[in-house]
This record gives structure tokens, sequence and C-alpha cells, in this order.
């Protein structure tokens, strides 16, 4: 599972997969001269993210990627 932070969001999105197909499908969209990349997100849906705006990328475990936490 993947944890990316965008520019401007205060959340992370989640996304299926691993750090090395992310950055692959990445550089092939900037081979392409395409601004977006075209990924599936946590709940199955498709999704594009600019790649201007993509400001970190973590790679983590299935145990510890919950949605328990303190939410004020």
């Amino acid at each position: 599972m993947l944890h990316i932070r965008m520019q401007g969001d205060i959340d992370k999105m989640r996304v299926p997969g691993d750090f090395d197909s992310f950055v692959l499908q990445v550089n092939l969209a900037m081979a392409k001269g395409m601004q977006y990349v075209m990924l599936e997100n946590a709940d199955g849906n498709m999704m594009a993210v600019n790649q201007t705006n993509i400001l970190t990328v973590e790679e983590i475990s299935d145990e510890d990627d919950s949605d328990d936490g303190m939410f004020g």
C-alpha cells in the first residue's frame, strides 16, 4: 500500500501497489508527455493524479495501514 501526499491536501491518499510500480507508472507518463498519472485508489476507483502536485510517496505495510486515529 502507498500513501501519497499531494500539495494542498491534508490527508494522504491510499493507493494499492508497491513503490517500484508507482515510479514506473510516473516515468512512463512523463516519457509520453502526460501531466497526469492514472491510478486506482484503495476503493478500486480510477483516478488521475497531477504529477507536479505529488509531494511524497511512502510505501507502508498492510499492518501499518489502519484508519484508526484521533479525530477532532
